[in-house]
């Protein structure tokens, strides 16, 4: 059996000290604006009220968005940033751009009403699953009614972005 010496152990924490180090810092060099994945192609904005629109970003980065007519800029604190947009009125598609150290294009947004439905397994069933509404599921074509699915996760704490579609 062998039993690593006192110098070996020593350089195995440095070594450990050096990849995680460098893994760290090249991780904030290329840092980039990203905005929550809420605000994805397709989405839909709340009509009518302020918009919060939010992401991260390497610390100290200026965030700039720019949406109907309002450009906002702010400075990401702690790798995370946040603008609000003035209400909205219902209308689209439209284009959000969000600028920093790089351009995001969020294309085909609408502006409308926004609704969240939650409740038991149930919620996960579509038209066509549905056999006394499966004839109706191919004549449902209303490209304006989206859907946003958030994957089912558990998790201790609360999540600060949504996985979906």
């Amino acid at each position: 059996m062998h039993i690593p010496t006192k110098e070996f152990l020593e350089m195995k924490k440095r070594l450990l000290f050096l990849f995680t180090s460098t893994a760290l810092y090249a991780t904030a060099l290329h840092a980039e604006v990203k905005p929550n994945s809420l605000f994805s192609d397709g989405a839909v904005l709340q009509r009518g009220q302020k918009i919060p629109v939010w992401g991260t970003a390497r610390d100290g980065e200026k965030i700039t968005v720019e949406f109907q007519n309002q450009k906002i800029s702010t400075t990401a604190a702690g790798g995370k940033w946040s603008v609000h947009l003035d209400p909205l009125t219902a209308g689209g598609p439209f284009t959000m751009t969000l600028s920093g150290d790089n351009t995001v294009t969020i294309k085909d947004l609408l502006v409308g009403e926004v609704w969240l439905a939650s409740g038991q397994s149930n919620m996960n069933l579509t038209l066509a699953q549905l056999p006394t509404l499966a004839e109706e599921a191919p004549k449902a074509n209303y490209p304006q009614i989206r859907t946003f699915k958030v994957k089912s996760s558990v998790s201790v704490t609360p999540l600060s972005d949504a996985v979906g579609s």
